[in-house]
């Protein structure tokens, strides 16, 4: 009942967002296709998604209309293509791969890494500075939406993964989930490294 309710209300105000990102493990009674109901919804109006799941729910948000991106982990990615790869050359041949056939820009979080992002056009890593973490908690979050930030601004695809890097790794500088200040941020961003494969 409460299922249908929010999709209902996720259907009337859809088309005033710029952007939907669909984060996190389904609570349980949710059915798997949930965030797969949500991506149809949202398409329909033309409002790009970016999916954040892992497991069935991941899955099922794939089978039917394509999200814009998905960003799982590198965990959740092998988990998704039914194999373990375990170096970046061989990771970004899965990647490129997946994206191809799944229809999605697919970014996979690397943690200390960064973000290994591929498109239909390009692929590339973009790796922050190394830096002592006081919590990763809540940085996969903030990475996603550093990223919807710079793709609901018009930034290249390229610019839009530094700014998700930089929020992500800036989050990781202090305690507190989905919390950092602007000069971590900016220091961050200096100093993410693009690099193209």
């Amino acid at each position: 009942e409460k299922v249908g309710e929010l999709i209902d209300l996720f259907r009337s105000l859809v088309g005033s967002c710029a952007a939907v990102t669909l984060s996190g493990s389904l609570p349980p009674g949710v059915p798997a296709d949930f965030y797969a109901q949500l991506i149809e919804i949202a398409n329909a109006v033309n409002v790009p998604v970016l999916l954040d799941s892992s497991g069935e729910s991941l899955k099922k948000g794939l089978e039917r209309d394509k999200p814009f991106l998905i960003k799982p982990n590198s965990r959740e990615f092998a988990e998704l293509v039914g194999s373990t790869v375990e170096s970046i050359p061989d990771l970004t041949r899965a990647v490129v791969e997946a994206s191809a056939r799944l229809g999605s820009i697919t970014a996979i979080s690397l943690g200390a890494d960064g973000v290994l992002v591929a498109s239909s056009r390009e692929v590339f890593q973009a790796r922050p500075p190394r830096l002592a973490v006081r919590s990763a908690v809540g940085s996969g979050d903030c990475l996603l939406a550093g990223i919807a930030y710079g793709l609901t601004h018009d930034f290249s695809l390229r610019e839009a993964a530094r700014y998700g890097v930089a929020a992500g790794t800036a989050n990781a500088l202090s305690v507190g989930a989905g919390q950092f200040n602007m000069d971590d941020f900016k220091g961050v961003l200096a100093q993410v490294e693009i690099m193209g494969y």
